[in-house]
Parts: C-alpha cells; structure tokens; sequence
C-alpha cells in the first residue's frame, strides 16, 4: 500500500517545534508544504519534501502536525500519510493501482448479507446498487451468508475500463485504495466519494456486521474499539481527501516536484 505501515516505536520522530504553518514552494507554484519553526517537513519515509498540489489539503497536513505530541503517531495524521503516499505514485504506477481496486470488485462487501440483519443491510446498500446500474449499467449481486458472487468478466471490464476513464489524480488513487482496503470494498468508497451516501451511512454499513457481532457476543476491548477508530479515522481521511483533490486535474500532480536541496528540510520528519 502507499501509506505508513511502520509502528509507532520505529524511529518515530521527538516533537519539538512550536510553530506549524503553510507555505508555497516557490520552484513549484501551485504547490504547498508543512512547515514546522520555519523548516519544510519530509514526507512520511522519504527524502523529499511533503508536497501538496492544494493550500486546502496542505492546510489539513499542518493541523496534523499541530496536533502531534511527544513523538509523533502517524496513525493520528491520516491526511499526511495519503500525500505522502501519492508522491511514490508515478504514471506507470497508476494502471497496478487500479488493479488492486478491481480485486475488491471480484468479491465486494456490498455483494454480501448477514442472514439476521439482511433486511437492515438491504436498506442501506439498495441505493448503492441503484446506483451502480444506473452509472455503469451492472447489477450488484446480493448473496445471504456465504456464496460466490460470479462477477461476469464483461462486468470486470466495464468497471475497469470507468475506473481508467476517471482520470483519477495520485491523491484519489490511493484515497481510494485505502477506503477500500478498510472497507473491502470498492463500490462503497466510490458511492461514498460521489454522495450517493454520505459518510455516517457509509461508516454504519461498514459495521453493521460486526456491530451486530458485538451484540451478539460481546465487544472485546482493545480490539474492536481500537479497530473501528482506525477504521473511522482512515475512511473520513480517504472522504476529505477525495473531495479536496476532486477538482485537481490529474497533469498537474504527475509533475511533482522534488526538492531542491535536502538540507532546508527538517531530518526526520
């Protein structure tokens, strides 16, 4: 994946400015970095700087830093690592991306139902399915308990051959990627990124299984909790990110800059 898979504890960076801002850079304009006490910030496990193609998403990278205490926890910058991420996304490197999303299609979540809240599902996800046919003329299987979907090969290349079609920019590819790792699941983050649900609804259809698990069963604490706050924080990230690249054309951020010099960056961060 493109985000930060490393632990907390592997070499994580003391906090120890004062100062958190945003500023151009000026050999790329139209693009935008973190600075922390006047000094560029590195993007996560990489040697150039964090460079944004939009103040805006900048903007929400900085609140991250200003937020961090002690050492910093990259799984509290959610926003920082997707940048990060899409600056390992070269042209070549788009077409992979879109078949790891296609793996999810095979076997979507949305395909599936939990037989004691299938009438409750069925509400949530019906107007996923509508529109599913509707955009891309495909039905959406629907299988209670446990069933193979047989996703029809023309179905996998109408949905490949959208997805390439979208022209979508570094930061969306792997906004989406992750909401969809999170989610297995590729039409609900796309649905989700185009407002056919909004994001509680997309977060609750996420969980109904398991919520209804816990229920059930019980909640194991340290685990389920953790779980769905990394889940949360994960998918609302993939959400803003979506929405403040969406109108970012997918030329400008292929030409991504490389820093000047490694020196004006702060080591480490």
């Amino acid at each position: 994946m493109d985000v930060s898979l490393k632990p907390r504890s592997a070499g994580a960076t003391r906090v120890f400015w004062k100062d958190v801002d945003v500023a151009p850079l000026p050999e790329h304009p139209g693009w935008y970095t973190v600075m922390v006490d006047g000094r560029r910030v590195k993007a996560f496990e990489s040697d150039l700087p964090l460079a944004v193609p939009s103040e805006e998403l900048a903007y929400c990278c900085a609140q991250e830093y200003a937020e961090q205490t002690g050492h910093i926890n990259k799984l509290l910058m959610p926003m920082t690592d997707v940048c990060s991420g899409a600056l390992h996304v070269a042209p070549q490197m788009i077409p992979p991306r879109l078949d790891y999303l296609m793996s999810f299609f095979q076997n979507d979540n949305m395909y599936f139902r939990a037989a004691p809240i299938a009438h409750q599902q069925d509400a949530l996800i019906q107007p996923i399915a509508d529109w599913v046919e509707k955009t891309y003329g495909l039905p959406v299987p629907r299988i209670v308990g446990i069933g193979h979907p047989n996703v029809s090969p023309h179905a996998v290349a109408v949905m490949r051959e959208a997805l390439a079609a979208m022209a979508m920019n570094p930061y969306q590819i792997v906004a989406l990627c992750v909401a969809a790792q999170f989610t297995s699941s590729l039409l609900l983050p796309l649905a989700l990124f185009h407002g056919v649900v909004d994001l509680p609804t997309a977060l609750q259809i996420n969980r109904a299984e398991e919520m209804h698990n816990i229920t059930e069963a019980g909640m194991v604490e340290g685990y389920h909790d953790i779980r769905e706050a990394d889940v949360v924080t994960k998918i609302c990230a993939c959400a803003m990110t979506w929405k403040l690249m969406a109108n970012v054309p997918l030329s400008k951020c292929l030409a991504m800059p490389r820093a000047s010099s490694p020196l004006d960056d702060v080591d480490g961060v």
